[in-house]
């Protein structure tokens, strides 16, 4: 399992060999259950789907999602100029 951190919101990644990534996304007492699949084509070469690159890609889109459905979410985010979720390894 492998924490990562965006903002004030926690997701926990964990990857199984028969159905992908699965984990939760919370904050400020809002837990939301999570599952995605790794890309088809993978996430390029020499990049396992067990790898910190790999769990990194996985929190990015379970966050994606998650405040998608649940937009409470958005405001303990970090992001990037480009827009895009800052995604952490540690607090």
């Amino acid at each position: 399992m492998a924490r990562r951190y965006c903002g004030a919101v926690t997701i926990r990644v964990t990857y199984h060999d028969f159905g992908g990534y699965r984990g939760n996304v919370s904050a400020n007492g809002v837990s939301t259950p999570m599952a995605v699949q790794p890309p088809a084509c993978g996430y390029g070469p020499g990049i396992a789907y067990d790898s910190s690159a790999a769990y990194d890609s996985a929190a990015r889109a379970m966050l994606s999602f998650a405040s998608n459905g649940t937009p409470e979410y958005d405001e303990f985010t970090a992001r990037g100029y480009d827009g895009d979720y800052l995604i952490r390894r540690s607090k």
